[in-house]
């Protein structure tokens, strides 16, 4: 929970949107496990909305149920920001059709906070929950928001935002900002690429990802790439070092995934550096084909030495730096 909520109030809507949530009645001791609360603290909590008509205890359960004055509080919402909930039915089938995840969006302050989300249907999806806030000028959703305003406005909210973030370290490109409004203007939706993937992925959608076709072409392309840690570092480890030893060998290739995860926070002093994500997707994408041409140059003559000495003396059948298989 952020500094600046106060803590009752912050724990009140936690707790109306965790009921929101799983639809149905909730004890005293879920609130207080799920939420993190003193049990105490959720037992006091819950009385008082009780108290206030949100809420009603039933005894029979030793649950608390949500009251229809809990749900006719924010029934002219619908009315007058949502067309009447049509907004929120075009929401869920978008969500329905592509099985992508739909999230409804408002400006607030210097941010785009999610306000509705309707999950996609398919086993891998965009999981976030209602409330998330991200950046309106660092965020796909902001720039859709900041498209629908005036150049006024995108310049006060660009000055906002660095009034707030700079005090952190942090400030925002406000000749990039622009560009990505202009650039959602222009074409009616905002695309953003903050997602670091492998190889000529991250080129080719450096230049080609306003194309829906190229994003999803050149997506799989990288997806399909995912797979080598697992297929062939175990087959490359045994013609390079032998098998006797070949799950400790392949366990310290492996350590290279998780060492390459301390390099992140190196992503984001880049990315903060020039205001864009653009600098450490070709960064990373340079590192790729850099170990692309290692792997040609070094690796492969490697390999075919070995293979040539296994022939020839195919009794010892040694690895290529001396292990025995």
């Amino acid at each position: 929970m952020e500094q600046s909520v106060i803590k009752t109030a912050g724990r009140v809507f936690q707790v109306l949107e965790y009921l929101r949530e799983v639809r149905r009645p909730v004890t005293v001791r879920e609130i207080s496990e799920r939420l993190g609360y003193p049990l105490s603290s959720a037992q006091v909590l819950l009385k008082s909305v009780a108290t206030l008509g949100y809420l009603r205890y039933d005894s029979s359960l030793r649950a608390y149920l949500a009251t229809p004055r809990l749900a006719s509080i924010g029934d002219w919402v619908m009315d007058s920001m949502f067309q009447g909930g049509q907004l929120l039915t075009v929401l869920g089938d978008i969500a329905r059709e592509t099985g992508f995840t739909a999230i409804l969006a408002v400006e607030n302050d210097i941010y785009a906070q999610y306000v509705h989300v309707i999950f996609g249907s398919r086993a891998i999806q965009f999981n976030v929950q209602p409330g998330t806030r991200r950046l309106l000028c660092m965020s796909g959703t902001g720039w859709a928001l900041l498209a629908a305003s005036s150049d006024d406005h995108v310049a006060r909210t660009i000055h906002r935002s660095n009034a707030r973030l700079k005090p952190g370290g942090q400030d925002v490109d406000a000749d990039y900002v622009k560009a990505r409004v202009q650039e959602t203007r222009e074409r009616g939706y905002a695309f953003s690429r903050g997602v670091v993937t492998e190889g000529i992925g991250i080129i080719a959608l450096g230049y080609f990802g306003h194309n829906p076709w190229a994003f999803l072409i050149l997506s799989g392309v990288v997806f399909l790439a995912w797979g080598e840690v697992y297929s062939l570092f175990s087959a490359l480890a045994g013609d390079a070092f032998g098998t006797k030893h070949i799950g400790k060998i392949y366990g310290v290739l492996y350590c290279a995934k998780g060492i390459g995860a301390l390099f992140v926070p190196i992503g984001n002093l880049m990315m903060e550096a020039t205001g864009t994500w653009s600098t450490v997707l070709y960064t990373v994408a340079g590192l790729d084909l850099f170990a692309a041409f290692l792997a040609i140059v070094a690796l492969r003559p490697m390999l075919k030495a070995h293979v040539e000495a296994s022939s020839a003396n195919p009794a010892g059948k040694h690895g290529r730096f001396g292990l025995s298989e």
